[in-house]
C-alpha cells in the first residue's frame, strides 16, 4: 500500500496535478504583487498601503515588483503565465479588460486571470481647460459640432475605458475624429498638463489627480463618469445626471491570480484583502491621498461578474465603431 501511495504521489507530480495538501498553510513563504507599470504609480501607492495590511493578516510578507512594458501588457502576461500556487499575484487597473479586446496580439487573454476582488474604486472626470466655452457635456458635444477641427481631447493611452467613453459618445452623438480628436498620453497626470497648457481641450482621466488643478481652478470639471458622484467633487454631476448614460467609465485597481490557483487559495487572499481594506488605518490612510476603499467589499466573484459586464460593453463598442488594432 505505501508503494502504491508513492506511486500516484509521483503520478500526480508528472501530470501538474494540483495536491490538495499545503493550501490549508498557504501562505508559508513571501507573496509577490506584481504592478505592470513605472514604480510611483497611484497603483504603486496604493498597494503598499493595502498590501501592509495584507501581510499582517497573512503572516507573510508581501513583495511589490513594477514590471512595466507594453501598456501594462508585459507584467500582466508574466502573472497570467506563472505557477498558479498564490505566490505571483496581479494588481492592475481596468485597462486589463480592454486591453486583449483592442489590440488581439496582446500577450495574454483576461481568461487567463482568476479576479481575487477590487482593491481601490473610482470613476473617471471629463474636464477642460478653464478658458474652454464649455460647462457641460451637453454644452462640448455642440461646441464640437459646430467647430470641427478644433477639439482635442487626452488621456492615458489608446484603448482604455476612458479613451472608449469618449469613443462611445461621439458614436451616440454622431461625431468622428473630425469633432473631437483623441490624443494619447502616458500615465494621468500628462494628459492634465496639457489641458492647462491648452494643447488638448478635453481631458478624461482619473479623478483624483485633478482635485489640485481644479481647487486652482486650472481645469473645470464637467462630469463624473461614474454611476454615482464622486466624494472628492460632490458638486460635480455625473455624465449620466446630464443626460448621457453610455459616457460611464468605471476605474478600479484589483487583485488577480493566475487562473489555475486552488480555490482555498483565492479565498484565503480574498479575506485578507477584505480585512484590509476594512481596516480603519488602511481608510484614513487612501482617503487622506484621495482613494477611497469601495463599499461594500467587492469580492472574486462580483469582480468576475463586473469585468464580464465591461468585456461585453467595450467589446460591442469596439466591433461597432470598428476601433482597436488590426490584424
Amino acid at each position: 500500500m505505501k508503494k502504491m501511495g508513492l506511486t500516484l504521489i509521483l503520478f500526480a507530480c508528472i501530470m501538474g496535478v494540483p495536491l490538495s495538501w499545503g493550501q490549508d498553510d498557504y501562505p508559508t513563504k513571501p507573496i509577490e504583487i506584481v504592478i505592470p507599470y513605472a514604480a510611483g504609480g497611484s497603483g504603486d501607492f496604493i498597494l503598499r498601503i493595502v498590501g501592509e495590511k495584507m501581510s499582517e493578516v497573512l503572516g507573510q510578507r508581501i513583495v511589490v515588483v513594477c514590471k512595466p512594458g507594453g501598456a501594462g501588457a508585459v507584467g500582466t502576461s508574466y502573472v497570467a503565465k506563472a505557477k498558479p500556487d498564490g505566490y505571483t499575484l496581479l494588481q492592475t487597473s481596468c485597462g486589463v479588460v480592454t486591453r486583449p479586446l483592442f489590440d488581439p496580439s496582446a500577450p495574454y487573454r483576461i481568461s487567463e486571470l482568476n479576479p481575487i476582488g477590487i482593491v481601490e474604486l473610482h470613476g473617471h472626470l471629463m474636464a477642460v481647460n478653464a478658458s474652454f466655452p464649455v460647462k457641460s457635456v451637453r454644452e462640448l458635444v455642440d461646441y464640437a459640432k459646430k467647430n470641427p477641427g478644433t477639439v482635442s481631447a487626452g488621456g492615458s493611452g489608446i484603448g482604455g475605458v476612458n479613451y472608449l467613453a469618449m469613443e462611445l459618445l461621439k458614436l451616440n452623438q454622431q461625431m468622428t475624429d473630425k469633432h473631437i480628436q483623441w490624443v494619447p498620453h502616458g500615465g494621468d497626470v500628462e494628459p492634465l498638463v496639457a489641458l492647462i497648457g491648452n494643447h488638448i481641450q478635453v481631458s478624461v482621466t482619473t479623478s483624483p489627480p485633478c482635485k489640485s488643478y481644479i481647487s486652482s481652478k486650472q481645469i473645470r470639471p464637467l462630469a463624473v463618469l461614474a454611476t454615482s458622484r464622486d466624494p472628492l467633487f460632490p458638486d460635480v454631476p455625473t455624465a449620466i445626471e446630464q443626460g448621457f448614460p453610455e459616457v460611464e467609465a468605471m476605474c478600479y485597481n484589483a487583485l488577480f491570480a493566475p487562473a489555475k490557483t486552488p480555490e482555498p487559495i483565492i479565498k484565503k487572499v480574498e479575506s485578507a484583502l477584505q480585512k484590509a481594506l476594512a481596516d480603519k488605518g488602511v481608510q484614513e490612510k487612501l482617503w487622506k491621498s484621495d482613494f477611497e476603499a469601495p463599499s461594500p467589499f467587492i469580492g472574486s466573484q462580483a469582480t468576475r461578474a463586473m469585468q464580464a459586464g465591461e468585456a461585453k460593453k467595450w467589446g460591442d463598442l469596439i466591433k461597432k465603431a470598428n476601433l482597436g488594432v488590426k490584424k
